[in-house]
């Protein structure tokens, strides 16, 4: 009973990120140039959300040394993730606009 309640919520929780995507991409197309407000509305409400619901119910559920396991493990994951995919991706666009 508990992982499917586990599933759906993950499920509703990428529904919704879906929607607010599509939305966002629709939003952007009518502001043309003020989507950063978009952007900082949408990682508040998402910082909210994380912060209000989806720690306090985590810490109740689990030990305290996993989640902080988990939480700093996920950041130094997505750090490595940026230093080293983001990065590239940036330095070929810019030397990819000097051959042309």
């Amino acid at each position: 009973m508990h992982i499917e309640m586990n599933i759906l919520f993950t499920l509703g929780s990428l529904l919704g990120l879906l929607v607010g995507g599509g939305m966002l991409k629709l939003v952007s197309h009518l502001l043309q140039g003020k989507i950063q407000f978009m952007y900082a509305i949408c990682g508040g409400i998402l910082l909210g959300l994380l912060l209000f619901d989806i720690l306090p119910s985590t810490w109740h559920l689990y030990d305290l040394k996993g989640v902080l396991l988990g939480i700093v493990a996920g950041y130094i994951i997505m750090l490595c993730i940026d230093l080293f995919l983001h990065k590239k991706i940036v330095r070929f666009h810019l030397c990819s606009h000097l051959f042309y």
